[in-house]
């Protein structure tokens, strides 16, 4: 029972984080770990939890976007490429 609290605790704090913008990669990286140990130790594998975690990835990858806390801290970083866009 406690295990299940600190599990919805955790995951109600990260959405709040990601939603603000604040800490975005660690925090998704933070939701891929709880989702692997969803699926592997509380043998609870179910497809809403790997498109949790594929989503938590992708976010890790990308980064926050430019509205963000992240954004406003740290600055914004593009990367360009020559010849494409602008």
């Amino acid at each position: 029972m406690l295990v299940n609290a600190i599990g919805l605790l955790a995951q109600i704090m990260s959405a709040i984080l990601l939603i603000t913008g604040l800490w975005t990669p660690v925090v998704a990286m933070l939701l891929v770990a709880a989702e692997v140990y969803r699926a592997g130790v509380a043998a609870r594998f179910d497809d809403l939890g790997v498109l949790r975690a594929t989503i938590a990835v992708s976010l890790a990858m990308t980064g926050p976007g430019a509205w963000s806390v992240d954004a406003r801290a740290f600055g914004r970083r593009r990367i360009n490429v020559d010849g494409l866009g602008d």
